[in-house]
C-alpha cells in the first residue's frame, strides 16, 4: 500500500469515527428531546410540524443545484473563486426560497385544512436564509476529511435549537415552539460555522467558468432532489391526505426512531464515503470498483444487524419510552426499520456514481425509486389501510434496490454471493419481526 493510500485510509478511519461519534450526539439530543416534547405537546403537533417540514424540505430540495457535492467533487472545489460563486448562489437561493415559501402557505393551509400552517410555513421558511448564508467551509471539510471541527458546530447548534424548543414548549405547550428552536438552530450554526471553522473570505462573486462547472454538476443533482422530495417528503404530504393529523405524527415519530441507522448510513455515505471515492475517482480512477465493494460490505454488516433489532424491538421501545397515546407507533416502526435496512442496500452506489460525475445515472436511479415508492404506498393503503401503506413503501425500496443492483452488476461492483447473503439475512429479519408482531 503506497504512502497516499495509507494517508486515505487513515483519514477515512479517522473521519468515520468522528462522523459516527457526531451522529451519536445528534441522536441522542434528538431522542431526548423527542421524549420530552412528547410529554410536554400533544401528538397532533408533531404532525403539524411534519406538514410544515414537507413543505420547507421540499422547497430545498426543489431547488438543489448540489453545492455542496460540487465543491467536494469538483478539482477547484479549494479555490476562492470557485467558492465564492458557489456561496452567491446558495445566498440567491435561500431568499428565493423564503419568498415562495410564502406563496405556497396559504394553499397549504387550504389543503390540508389547519389555519395554523399559515404563520408558522412563513416564519419557519426564514431557515432557508439563514442556511445560505453558511461558510463553504462546511464542505471543504468533508472534502478534506477534516470533520472534527465541523461536527463541534452541527452538534452546537443543534443543542442550542433542542434546548430553546423543551423551554419554549414548556411554557407555551404549542407548537411554535417547534417552529422557534428550528430557526434558533439554524441561527446558530451559521454563526458557529464562519467563527469556527477555517476557511477563505467570503463575498459575493460569480465566476463564469464556476457557474458552468457547478450547473453542469448540479442540472443532474436538481433533478435528483425534485424526485427524491416525491420520494422521501412527498410521501410525508401524501400520507397527511390520506390519514388524520394525529395518525400522521405516530407516523413521524416511529420514523424519527426508524431511520436511525439509515440516517448514520447517509451520514456516512456524505461526510466520508463519497469524498473518498471523489478521492479515488479524480487520482486513482480504475480502482473505484473495488473500493466500492470493500467499503459498502463493511457499511453493511455495520448497519443491517441495527434494522432487524429495532423492528424485532419496537413494541418494547414504543411502550417503554411513549405513554398508551402512542401504542400504534409500534407496528410502524417495525416496518418502516425493515425499508430503512433495504434503503441502505444501494447507498454506496449512489454516492460512487456521484463522485465519478455520473450525476445522470443517480438521477435515473432516484426517479425510479421515486416512483416505486409511491406506487407502493398507495395502492399498499387501499389494500390494507395505514400498515399496508407503510409496507407498500418497503416493497417500492426493495424495486428500487434491484435496479440500483442491475446497474451497479453492469459496472462490475458487485459479488453475487454477498448479495444473496444481504437479501438472506433481511428475509429473515422480516420474517421474524412479522412473526413476532402478529403473536
Amino acid at each position: 500500500m503506497t504512502t497516499v493510500a495509507k494517508n486515505l485510509k487513515s483519514k477515512i478511519i479517522s473521519s468515520s469515527v468522528i462522523t459516527v461519534l457526531g451522529f451519536g450526539s445528534t441522536q441522542a439530543l434528538r431522542f431526548v428531546a423527542n421524549l420530552i416534547l412528547a410529554r410536554i405537546l400533544f401528538p397532533e403537533a408533531f404532525g403539524i410540524m411534519a406538514l410544515v417540514n414537507v413543505v420547507l424540505v421540499g422547497l430545498a430540495m426543489f431547488s438543489d443545484v448540489g453545492i455542496v457535492p460540487s465543491i467536494i467533487q469538483n478539482k477547484r472545489g479549494e479555490e476562492p473563486a470557485f467558492l465564492n460563486t458557489a456561496w452567491s448562489i446558495q445566498i440567491i437561493r435561500g431568499f428565493a426560497l423564503w419568498l415562495i415559501a410564502g406563496l405556497i402557505a396559504w394553499p397549504a393551509m387550504i389543503l390540508y385544512g389547519q389555519d395554523i400552517l399559515l404563520p408558522l410555513i412563513c416564519v419557519a421558511g426564514f431557515t432557508t436564509v439563514l442556511d445560505g448564508f453558511q461558510s463553504t467551509a462546511v464542505a471543504t471539510a468533508p472534502r478534506n476529511l477534516q470533520l472534527g471541527r465541523l461536527t463541534i458546530v452541527q452538534v452546537s447548534g443543534q443543542l442550542i435549537g433542542i434546548t430553546t424548543m423543551i423551554v419554549l414548549a414548556w411554557l407555551y405547550q404549542s407548537v411554535w415552539a417547534l417552529v422557534i428552536g428550528s430557526l434558533v438552530g439554524a441561527f446558530a450554526e451559521m454563526v458557529f460555522g464562519h467563527l469556527f471553522l477555517p476557511s477563505h473570505k467570503h463575498r459575493l462573486h460569480f465566476e463564469p467558468d464556476a457557474l458552468k462547472a457547478l450547473f453542469n454538476f448540479g442540472q443532474w443533482i436538481f433533478l435528483s432532489t425534485l424526485v427524491s422530495f416525491l420520494g422521501g417528503q412527498g410521501l410525508r404530504a401524501i400520507q397527511g391526505i390520506y390519514v388524520s393529523t394525529a395518525t400522521l405524527g405516530l407516523i413521524s415519530i416511529a420514523a424519527a426512531l426508524a431511520t436511525i441507522f439509515l440516517e448514520l448510513t447517509l451520514r456516512l455515505s456524505s461526510a466520508v464515503i463519497f469524498p473518498a471515492l471523489s478521492h479515488i475517482a479524480r487520482e486513482r480512477k480504475s480502482e473505484i470498483g473495488r473500493a466500492v465493494k470493500r467499503i459498502r460490505w463493511r457499511l453493511l454488516a455495520a448497519t443491517l444487524p441495527g434494522f432487524i433489532m429495532l423492528s424485532l424491538s419496537s413494541g418494547l421501545i414504543i411502550t417503554m419510552l411513549y405513554d398508551e397515546r402512542y401504542t400504534s407507533a409500534a407496528t410502524f416502526l417495525a416496518i418502516l426499520a425493515i425499508a430503512g435496512a433495504i434503503e441502505t442496500l444501494a447507498i454506496v452506489f449512489h454516492g460512487a456514481y456521484m463522485a465519478l460525475g455520473n450525476t445522470h445515472i443517480y438521477f435515473q436511479l432516484t426517479a425510479f425509486s421515486t416512483f416505486a415508492r409511491i406506487v407502493g404506498m398507495v395502492a399498499g393503503f387501499h389494500m390494507g389501510g395505514v400498515n399496508g401503506m407503510l409496507i407498500g413503501m418497503a416493497c417500492g425500496t426493495l424495486c428500487a434496490y434491484l435496479m440500483a443492483l442491475a446497474y451497479a452488476a453492469r459496472s462490475g461492483w458487485i459479488d453475487p454471493l454477498h448479495e444473496l447473503a444481504i437479501i438472506g439475512f433481511i428475509t429473515a429479519g422480516s420474517w421474524l419481526s412479522w412473526s413476532w408482531h402478529s403473536v
